[in-house]
């Protein structure tokens, strides 16, 4: 595992606390200003800190957050201010660095209180805020961060790497169960069933990252233990944004995938007669249509399915979510999942 300490630090309160985090961390690691990092792509867990200036994050401190907390990049915020920690004011404050910052997954903040430089005391002295003149008045920080500050940022970097490692751990364990999922939703009615099964998987402790296919790259699919491809049905065909994203999907032979469709629901002839299944099967071809098209580029099938919608635009059947969940009894779950499963839904014995 590699992890990244980088900092802005104008006064050294920060520098500190980052040579503190620094040193607690086991793993590969580097400490750099945060000035001199292109990008934290490259890092499992990056830790970012920096001061409060002017009741929150600076312009360029927005900026240094926006840039490099996206795409879900694990990322601890560290932060260093000349407020006493049980300042009412702070928890605002702090919440815009979290604001700055919510392209990440952020793991967990440390904010401490540091010493006030006498330039800034002497500015805040005389600005039109109240309560900044009044930190200037009553300030205590002098000597901050203290060893005892520092010790807390010691303790606060062991917690956060051991919960860090543990998630890793359970994650890798689901790994080759990591769904991603794919549907073609042309009403809304897709991406409901979408984010159903994404629900219903949380439950069991997978993760189900969902994609609609005119904003995925084919070429560029993320590599995955299961796919699932959801289309809605057309003239018993797949739609054409559908049929054009497997025809130019790069997906890895062996791979298994499932089919989920939303497909129109049987209409009665004028005598009331519903078509049977392999009435329905002679003009609906939907299911077949994708099963060749995948099982061309080697991937192994291993669930299929179809809920049915009422209208042109919905609504979807009744009971679509028992569907959902029989559906989901087809997909195999690894041995540990399920057991990961059994333990995050049993009461806790005290």
């Amino acid at each position: 595992m590699k992890v990244l300490v980088a900092y802005m630090s104008r006064t050294g309160n920060t520098k500190k606390v980052a040579e503190a985090i620094f040193g607690e961390i086991c793993d590969e690691k580097e400490i750099k200003a945060i000035d001199a990092v292109d990008s934290i792509e490259d890092y499992d867990i990056a830790f970012l800190g920096f001061p409060i200036h002017q009741m929150g994050p600076d312009k360029k401190t927005v900026k240094l957050l926006e840039k490099h907390c996206l795409n879900g990049r694990n990322v601890v915020l560290f932060i260093t201010h000349a407020a006493p920690e049980d300042s009412l004011d702070l928890p605002p404050m702090l919440e815009k660095f979290r604001q700055s910052a919510r392209g990440a997954n952020i793991i967990d903040m440390f904010h401490c209180q540091g010493q006030l430089d006498k330039t800034t005391k002497r500015i805040m002295s005389i600005l039109p805020d109240a309560r900044l003149r009044l930190w200037a008045k009553q300030d205590n920080s002098q000597g901050q961060p203290d060893k005892t500050r520092l010790d807390r940022a010691c303790a606060f970097t062991r917690n956060a790497m051991k919960r860090f490692h543990e998630n890793n751990d359970a994650e890798s364990r689901r790994g080759n169960m990591r769904i991603e999922y794919f549907h073609g939703s042309k009403f809304g009615n897709g991406a409901m069933v979408a984010e159903e099964f994404k629900k219903q998987m949380a439950v069991k402790g997978i993760t189900v990252n969902v994609h609609h296919v005119r904003e995925a790259r084919p070429k560029e699919i993320p590599t995955a233990g299961f796919y699932l491809f959801s289309s809605p049905g057309r003239f018993g065909r797949p739609i054409g944004d559908m049929r054009r994203f497997l025809k130019e999907a790069s997906l890895p032979a062996g791979t298994m995938y499932a089919v989920l469709t939303t497909e129109p629901a049987p209409r009665p002839d004028r005598n009331g007669h519903l078509p049977t299944e392999e009435e329905l099967g002679k003009c609906q071809h939907v299911i077949p249509i994708m099963n060749e098209m995948l099982q061309k580029k080697g991937l192994v099938k291993v669930a299929e399915g179809k809920i049915y919608v009422t209208g042109l635009k919905g609504p979807l059947e009744e009971g679509w979510q028992k569907k959902v969940e029989a559906f989901i009894s087809q997909i195999p779950i690894p041995p540990d999942v399920a057991a990961d499963e059994r333990l995050i839904n049993s009461p806790s014995c005290l």
